[in-house]
């Protein structure tokens, strides 16, 4: 074998497109993958035959214990890594939650960090951080540089931050990659079933939309179904028309990571961003279109008198609101257009692109799950989360 590569959050969305990359670009490494939980293992092990099975192996063990808590049998397996992925981190929202996303971005990076100054061979520690990073700050956003802490959104950015710092400073040979907001395949258009990011978002208007129509008698669905509008009338939602959201497909933050591999990159970060923004108006346009209703649009930091369904989507939508209703930073690209060399192979997202990727995600996702057979009066807000 020709190395071996340590994984964390292998059954990620990203981890899971990533780990097939790296199998495909490292044909004779070894690849040791961090598992949980019993249903973590089993997902693992049903995506492992289509990327070289032999060369997998799960550990069992948690990136909250002291060395992960591996066996004795594992721990030795890791004897000869070279790269560590740190993929793995807590992606929610929910402020309720702020104790365990701290636990899971910051004390497991820690935890990370601690084992990975034990690997005599290692050459890189790969880490997955985000665009958020940046918090409140207007940019440009440098890539090489940690950005101020001029505040953040959510306990979930502040945490990833400051685990992005202990990667710096462990005096470690490290890579950092920044992703912006990851959406599907921007060939396929295919979100693998992903819930979280925009479509959570999406997912939270539908949800709030299905349980209005509930109340008022009328079967959203089987309109939908039969290709029929829906006029909402007037439906406000939080945010603004000129608020500038970043998207990327996850073929492309795939590829990008790849292509950085070829060249030196160590103590180097990259931003994983879209060069062009999409725009709240025409994320309001979309969800309409693909959804089959009209009257929706941006209304603002704050809704007077909001309506029983604006008062249903704020709830559902709650968490993402510090992004619907501001706009995101500017981030520089030096690093990562430098990587891609000339032609430039990154796949640019625009309005016709990401249409495409929503509408495919409710018609494949919602409209086809068992989304569309839920009770709405029992529904709660989906999960809001994040991209890394």
């Amino acid at each position: 074998m020709q190395k071996t590569v340590l994984v964390t959050g292998g059954r990620g969305f990203l981890g899971r497109n990533l780990l097939q990359g790296l199998a495909e670009s490292y044909p004779r490494a070894a690849f040791r993958v961090l598992a949980r939980s019993n249903e973590a293992q089993a997902d693992l092990l049903k995506w492992f035959g289509a990327m070289g099975g032999d060369r997998m192996r799960i550990i069992r063990g948690d990136i909250l214990q002291s060395d992960l808590g591996l066996s004795p049998d594992d721990s030795a397996s890791l004897s000869d890594v070279a790269e560590v992925w740190h993929l793995a981190a807590s992606t929610s929202f929910d402020e309720r939650e702020k104790d365990a996303i701290y636990q899971g971005n910051v004390v497991g990076t820690q935890t990370m960090l601690a084992l990975t100054r034990k690997f005599s061979k290692l050459e890189n520690f790969l880490y997955i951080s985000t665009a958020y990073v940046a918090g409140l700050n207007p940019g440009p956003v440098a890539e090489d540089e940690m950005p101020a802490d001029n505040g953040f959104r959510n306990t979930y950015e502040a945490t990833k931050w400051q685990a992005e710092n202990l990667v710096r400073q462990s005096g470690l040979p490290f890579t950092i990659f920044r992703p912006s907001i990851i959406m599907g395949n921007s060939q396929t258009l295919d979100s693998q079933c992903e819930r979280r990011m925009i479509y959570g978002y999406v997912l939270g208007i539908y949800y709030a939309i299905l349980k209005e129509c509930k109340r008022q008698r009328i079967n959203f669905i089987e309109r939908w179904t039969r290709n029929e509008v829906l006029d909402l009338d007037v439906v406000r939602l939080l945010g603004h028309n000129s608020t500038a959201k970043n998207f990327v497909c996850i073929d492309d933050v795939t590829q990008s990571i790849l292509t950085v591999l070829t060249q030196p990159h160590a103590g180097k970060t990259y931003h994983l961003t879209s060069a062009s923004p999409i725009y709240g108006r025409d994320i309001a346009t979309v969800i309409e279109r693909s959804l089959r209703v009209t009257g929706m649009g941006q209304g603002g930091d704050e809704i007077a008198d909001p309506t029983p369904l604006e008062r249903c989507i704020m709830n559902f939508t709650a968490p993402f609101v510090p992004y619907t209703t501001h706009s995101d930073p500017v981030w520089r690209l030096d690093n990562t257009n430098a990587a891609m060399g000339s032609p430039n192979v990154r796949k640019p997202m625009d309005e016709d692109l990401f249409s495409r990727l929503v509408d495919h995600f409710v018609r494949n996702v919602i409209f086809s799950s068992q989304d569309n057979q839920i009770d709405p009066g029992s529904m709660n807000p989906p999960p809001a989360t994040a991209v890394a």
